[in-house]
């Protein structure tokens, strides 16, 4: 179960020095290398922040911040990554309070190259240590990034589907230092559910997404994403459009691979399992996305200053008519028997009660199945 990051959070950070050919020996300012790192690294040509808590920063719209207490160096013996990542964390100060703990070893041709573990019972010795992880300073931001995102929220891999992975579309599934998607920033509350606009099925409504690496909330007449029903399951449809616009979203060296391609971003969301994300398409302005089974055609307009203008077009679900009549049944039957009430002898009026107590009941049942299937009522 995930946990939403707002505010600050603090992570013990502990480097860890093994004495193996595998791994590459710690330079004399190793400690300082994980501060630039971890707190401001800028690029010497151009300037650019490469540090994980600007990444957080930027990622979250300034909800969430990454503070981190780095301590020396510790040597531990050669053996399996947990085993030397539990050494490390045992050196921790008695009666600290940490939550959260990264142990950090150098690069080298080592498997030592990140993995989190959360939701763990406390940490031998401690009661407040339940989520920690490993990670190699060779390993670029996107990978710091995914390891410490699962260690300070629970929030877990997005490549674990074998159908359409999100790719370079989230960094829980790349780890590559892109933006994470939509229903990422959605779980971890750094996108507000209001920036997300629901329709149902009807006639064609169009729509101004906003670029999701943008500052959000978006500006008037514009949404950060559009949810669609499934007219056919619990899944829904969850659209979103991604430019190059800053340095995590475009290419570029040492801090993000960017984007595989520019445009409006179909996911399918079924979060009945994990990974609930399953990307379906990547429009381009003139380009179109559809779906014959759910009666869905979402289209890419055109290509506006900061984002895209989208037309969704459904049809509803072959249920809803009969659903309505049994919901304007219901509605009629209470009405009648409600009327009938007022004017029964006190021996007939617990078997009214009763009868309307009955047609409540279906008339919930109908109304949850409208809400389901995104029938239009009224």
């Amino acid at each position: 179960m995930h946990t939403p990051w707002l505010g600050a959070r603090r992570v013990a950070v502990i480097p860890a020095v093994v004495t193996s050919p595998q791994f590459d020996p710690p330079p004399a300012d190793w400690a300082d290398q994980i501060h630039r790192r971890l707190f401001y690294d800028p690029d010497p040509t151009s300037g650019i922040d490469r540090s994980l808590r600007s990444y957080v920063h930027t990622i979250s719209y300034g909800k969430a911040l990454l503070e981190a207490d780095v301590f020396n160096p510790v040597p531990v013996q050669t053996s399996h990554c947990g085993a030397m990542q539990d050494e490390a964390i045992g050196t921790l100060p008695a009666g600290h309070t940490y939550e959260y703990a990264c142990v950090v070893f150098t690069g080298g041709s080592h498997n030592c190259r990140g993995w989190a573990f959360y939701e763990n019972p406390p940490f031998p010795g401690t009661s407040s240590l339940r989520h920690w992880c490993y990670i190699s300073t060779g390993e670029g931001l996107g990978v710091w990034a995914m390891e410490l995102l699962h260690t300070l929220t629970g929030f877990g891999d997005l490549y674990q589907t074998t159908d359409a992975r999100p790719g370079g579309f989230d960094n829980m599934d790349c780890a590559c230092g892109t933006h994470p998607s939509a229903f990422t920033k959605l779980k971890l509350n750094w996108l507000d559910q209001s920036q997300v606009r629901t329709t149902v099925a009807g006639p064609a409504a169009t729509f101004t997404l906003h670029a999701l690496a943008l500052l959000q909330p978006s500006p008037p007449g514009r949404v950060a994403a559009i949810r669609i029903p499934s007219t056919i399951s619990q899944h829904y449809f969850l659209v979103e459009a991604r430019l190059g616009v800053d340095p995590y979203e475009r290419s570029t060296p040492g801090v993000s691979a960017g984007l595989p391609s520019e445009g409006v971003v179909v996911y399918e969301i079924d979060e009945a399992v994990w990974a609930p994300v399953h990307l379906r398409a990547v429009l381009a302005a003139g380009q179109s996305y559809t779906n014959q089974a759910e009666q869905l055609q979402i289209s890419a307009a055109a290509q506006v200053p900061g984002g895209f203008t989208v037309t969704v077009r459904s049809t509803e679900h072959p249920d809803c008519p009969a659903i309505r009549d049994q919901i304007a049944e219901a509605e009629a039957e209470i009405r009648s028997l409600q009327e009938d009430l007022q004017h029964a002898a006190p021996g007939e009026k617990a078997a009214i009660v009763a009868q309307i107590r009955r047609w409540r009941a279906t008339l919930r049942t109908a109304q949850q199945r409208a809400t389901e299937l995104a029938c239009r009522l009224g």
